[in-house]
């Protein structure tokens, strides 16, 4: 699966490379918004003019580069998905009659539908976001080791805490997650069937015994997506409380050093705005990797799909003298 990744490098390069632009402008705003607030608070108008001259150049950048980066995202998703999606369907035209005929070809639609939505979702997305995620937390850190090493240190242990989600939730998350997709390429398959049989079912009357088989199918398919549902909870909810508590640890330290005259009220704006841009991003990092780890199931279910078939077999049920 890791082959597309990279299967489109040169956007894969460039869209990581505009996340680092707009990140690093990003750590550059928290920095312009100190000197905006200790030139207030010294009340140097000629700092504060160029503060605002200086905002429009800032503010600009960061849209171009913002909005390239999305662009470029959407772009890297759509052709990576594409080329997946068209290897999929290759692989199933590739199996033989036989073999072909074992399965519902509603399964077969799932897995092109549900699994590989599955796998963009929580696997491609999640490795792209990762690499701006990681390059957010870099420049922000090494921007508040410049304002307070005391600071940087204690957001770099705070923010290590969430890492542990992954290890914690990641192995619940790719049962649930597996389970759901079986559940609903299931239900794929019996609506299939259902569908294809609209005019025996109307015929002899039994459309009240389908809509209960539906029923009870769909009611399994959806408790597996509440099941699923309840442990990326989890994992939101523990992530984010380690956020708000270093933050608040870092409002306390930072307040500190303005008390004692080691740093500005301005600085302090900045290392709250920097560790914001350190606790989130490690959030997102935690996240990622246990989607990333959930999907493993279903990503070497592709694989297998995708590996090639034996030749003779295909010929040999091809063969219709």
């Amino acid at each position: 699966m890791r082959k597309y990744i990279m299967a489109h490098p040169a956007i894969f390069v460039t869209t990581v490379l505009l996340g680092i632009l707009t990140q690093g402008t990003a750590t550059a705003i928290s920095l312009f918004l100190m000197f905006v607030i200790d030139s207030i608070t010294m009340g140097d108008m000629h700092g504060l003019v160029t503060s605002a001259y200086l905002s429009v150049g800032v503010i600009l950048l960061f849209f171009l580069s913002l909005l390239a980066y999305t662009r470029f995202t959407v772009l890297y998703s759509y052709k990576t998905v594409f080329k997946l999606k068209n290897d999929i369907f290759s692989a199933i035209m590739g199996t033989g009659i036989s073999e072909f005929n074992q399965s519902n070809s509603a399964k077969h639609i799932s897995v092109l539908n549900n699994d590989v939505q599955m796998v963009n979702e929580k696997y491609i997305s999640s490795i792209l976001a990762m690499t701006k995620d990681i390059t957010t937390m870099v420049f922000a850190l090494g921007a508040m080791a410049f304002l307070s090493p005391v600071n940087a240190l204690i957001a770099l242990v705070l923010s290590s805490s969430p890492l542990i989600v992954p290890a914690i939730f990641g192995g619940k998350l790719s049962k649930t997650n597996m389970t759901y997709m079986k559940k609903m390429g299931a239900l794929n398959e019996k609506v299939k069937d259902y569908l294809s049989g609209f005019e025996v079912i109307k015929s002899f009357g039994i459309e009240k015994n389908i809509r209960a088989m539906f029923s009870k199918s769909s009611a399994e398919s959806e408790l597996s997506r509440y099941e699923a549902g309840k442990v990326n909870v989890k994992v939101g909810t523990f992530a984010g409380t380690i956020l708000i508590a270093t933050q608040i640890i870092t409002y306390l330290v930072a307040g500190y050093f303005v008390i004692t005259g080691s740093i500005t009220i301005g600085a302090v704006i900045a290392i709250a705005g920097l560790s914001g841009s350190i606790m989130q991003p490690i959030q997102f990092v935690s996240i990622n990797l246990a989607n990333i780890k959930s999907t493993k199931e279903v990503r070497e279910n592709l694989l297998e799909i995708m590996q090639p078939k034996d030749v003779e077999v295909r010929d040999k049920d091809a063969n219709f003298d």
